[in-house]
């Protein structure tokens, strides 16, 4: 399977925060989230980005928007 856009969106988010550019990949996070709501690697990194600033309420309600099993890699 090809990655839907969302999740080429969420890898270039991961890649930005790997370079330190927090702010940068939070937008971006939030992007892949706005036009693939199903692209739960953006929930996942943006909830990491939430949780460090200390909204683990935010950070909790992403994170309970991922399905069960969705970021399984077999």
């Amino acid at each position: 399977l090809l990655p839907s856009e969302g999740e080429e969106i969420a890898a270039e988010a991961n890649r930005l925060l790997a370079e330190g550019k927090t702010a940068e990949a939070e937008q971006t996070f939030r992007h892949a989230i706005e036009i693939d709501p199903r692209a739960d690697a953006a929930r996942l990194g943006l909830s990491s980005i939430l949780a460090q600033r200390g909204d683990v309420d935010g950070a909790l309600a992403l994170l309970d928007a991922i399905g069960p099993g969705s970021l399984r890699q077999d």
